[in-house]
């Protein structure tokens, strides 16, 4: 009866206000304007840019995957893949090089895979930000030996605040030009609790191969790594935000 059907505005102006994202609709054809009782299963979308259920979820849940959201950063960005059974070993390295230190690319990797006549093959994964995939693409056709991509847009992804603290550690020795610095990376939620604290190899590596020199017992790199870390939360001589791969290649 039409008596008892209630109204689901589905008007632009209501949808603007509390947008769904729509997996299901119940009158088979998505026509809204059919005096019928429709019935639409999605996601919520919140204003953190997460998907929260909006069938079968109590207040209680609700109300904790708001809280939960604010933890940390959620965006949205785009996947491109390919599949390559041509390229060389140095030719993949030089294209991954290419890739990660390219402003437009937030990670790139690369996953082992069969291919048709049982050819082993690399496919390669990129991230980057929607306005940063023309840059993208351009790369990859440019330095790979692929004809074609795969493009994943609107792919949802959760990040922590990352910063990179310049650590300063008891191995500094001027006469052989060891300044004993130690980049430290530091993951956190955004209401400040440290999450994470992982020293940067590669100053670990060139203050222990320095400080090996200048000392005949020498000076392993996991203990220049937890001098480093321990120091980080007393002593900071810079501060850097790594909410960008290209701020600090190679610390992600």
């Amino acid at each position: 009866s039409n008596n008892h059907v209630h109204n689901f505005n589905t008007s632009a102006a209501s949808m603007a206000k509390h947008p769904i994202v729509l997996k299901h609709h119940g009158s088979g054809t998505a026509n809204t304007t059919a005096n019928r009782l429709s019935v639409f299963i999605g996601d919520m979308v919140t204003m953190e840019g997460a998907a929260t259920r909006s069938s079968n979820v109590g207040a209680a849940t609700a109300t904790s995957n708001i809280n939960s959201s604010l933890l940390w950063n959620s965006e949205s960005i785009t996947e491109v893949q390919t599949n390559m059974d041509d390229i060389t070993g140095e030719h993949l390295a030089f294209l991954m090089e290419q890739l990660l230190n390219h402003q437009s690319c937030l990670d790139a990797w690369v996953t082992p895979i069969l291919m048709k006549k049982g050819r082993p093959a690399h496919k390669l994964h990129c991230l980057c930000f929607p306005q940063n995939e023309h840059a993208l693409l351009e790369l990859v056709f440019r330095h790979s030996t692929s004809l074609g991509v795969r493009i994943y847009r609107n792919v949802p992804r959760a990040t922590l605040d990352r910063s990179i603290l310049s650590v300063q550690t008891k191995f500094r020795d001027t006469e052989y030009d060891n300044d004993g610095i130690v980049r430290v990376k530091v993951s956190r939620f955004r209401n400040g609790e440290v999450l994470c604290k992982k020293a940067e190899f590669e100053d670990c590596k060139r203050v222990s191969a320095l400080a090996t020199v200048s000392m005949a017992s020498g000076v392993p790199i996991q203990v220049v790594a937890q001098e480093a870390i321990a120091n980080a939360a007393m002593t900071a001589t810079t501060t850097t935000s790594i909410n960008n791969r290209s701020n600090y290649y190679g610390l992600l």
